[in-house]
């Protein structure tokens, strides 16, 4: 009896063990895989970043199987962000990411506000993308846009037009105005969805900022995309 007893007491013991154990990789991750994300995620900063931002708790996914470590910039702790290890092995530099992304709602909002007020365009009337050449590791969260950075736009146009001459009366000086903002914008794409086919839309694309209104024109053309 008392050895049946001592063998269910082992039993419990070893699942109390494996469930401890699971219950800490989960909520931890393999501790060996912890010190490895910890190194590899401090060494990238330091070769990036150096003295710039401060490595914080380091957490786990398992859902992902993915380490995060959380990020805050030396001189001001109120912009934090994270920076990523993933199974592969690689980083995820959030903190960039975030950088970019905050750069580019500015110029979105700068290019907004400017039509607004020059052509009485409204959030419902436009949707504004940006993307920003950003050179990786020279900014912080609150740095404001650099006006020598190159911006590619893409703008639709909400509104249905009747025509493609309906569509170039609009398209052409809204490109026209922003001809004038004074930010360097290499890229850009203006298009309106036909109202009789959602995959078929006006587009005007150009790469070349400089183009007369005749070359605007010669770059407009209904085309069929997957949205």
């Amino acid at each position: 009896m008392k050895k049946t007893k001592r063998i269910v007491l082992l039993v419990i013991s070893v699942i109390w063990v494996i469930s401890s154990t699971g219950c800490y990789l989960m909520a931890k991750g393999n501790p060996i895989r912890y010190f490895q994300a910890k190194r590899e995620i401090q060494t990238y900063i330091e070769k990036h970043y150096g003295e710039e931002i401060v490595m914080g708790e380091l957490s786990y996914t398992s859902k992902t199987n993915t380490f995060y470590a959380s990020v805050t910039e030396a001189d001001d702790s109120r912009n934090h962000s994270s920076i990523v290890y993933y199974p592969t092995g690689e980083i995820g530099d959030y903190y960039q990411f975030d950088i970019q992304s905050r750069m580019e709602e500015e110029v979105s909002s700068m290019i907004y506000t400017f039509l607004n007020t020059q052509m009485q365009l409204t959030q419902e009337d436009i949707t504004i993308n940006t993307l920003l050449e950003l050179p990786p590791f020279q900014y912080q969260l609150d740095s404001s846009y650099d006006p020598n950075i190159p911006v590619t736009i893409q703008i639709e146009l909400n509104q249905e037009f009747s025509s493609k001459e309906d569509y170039i009366a609009t398209a052409i000086p809204l490109i026209q105005k922003l001809q004038i903002l004074g930010i360097p914008i290499e890229n850009a794409k203006l298009y309106s969805y036909l109202p009789e086919d959602g995959n078929s839309c006006y587009r005007t694309e150009l790469t070349s900022f400089e183009a007369t209104e005749e070359e605007m024109v010669s770059h407009t053309k209904i085309v069929t995309i997957k949205k």
